[in-house]
């Protein structure tokens, strides 16, 4: 709290006095006002405090500070939604209103369907945490037609029986 404290004290003797608050029309020009003390100002005089200047404070942390890159998955999985639905007879579940095709295990069974924020059609199942099955758009035209296959009478049977 001192810290903080200190900063707030800082602000009102260094930069409200100084600001010109009839050139200020509105908040993004003080922003713009308060940003240019903080480069100019604060950020480059000495400060005892700290014993330097919070630049120099601030370019020492950094050469001691390792970068961890991280990938596309690891990114995904952090800002993944979870959603619960219940898996209906004919073994879909409607998102958003669509539909999507599940495995057939979990009909009838509420499942945890989790994808990416930024990816909504990249939806997956997940059992105890663990990515069990990916779900596909439901091709309603595809499943409406009728099987290749069909049992065919012809005259020559019909007339043997």
């Amino acid at each position: 709290r001192g810290k903080i404290e200190r900063w707030f004290r800082s602000v009102r003797q260094k930069f409200l006095p100084f600001a010109d608050f009839a050139e200020i029309g509105d908040i993004d020009m003080l922003n713009v006002s308060f940003e240019r003390w903080l480069e100019k100002e604060y950020h480059k005089h000495y400060h005892h405090g700290i014993g330097t200047r919070p630049m120099d404070k601030f370019m020492e942390g950094i050469k001691h500070t390792e970068i961890k890159r991280i990938t596309e998955q690891e990114l995904d999985m952090a800002f993944q939604i979870t959603i619960t639905r219940k898996v209906k007879n004919d073994s879909t579940v409607s998102i958003n209103g669509r539909l999507y095709e599940c495995p057939t295990e979990f009909i009838g069974k509420k499942v945890q369907i989790r994808y990416p924020s930024d990816k909504p059609e990249d939806l997956t199942i997940y059992v105890n945490d663990k990515a069990v099955s990916k779900l596909n758009k439901l091709n309603i035209h595809e499943n409406a037609s009728p099987p290749a296959w069909q049992i065919r009478f012809n005259k020559e049977e019909d007339q043997n029986d």
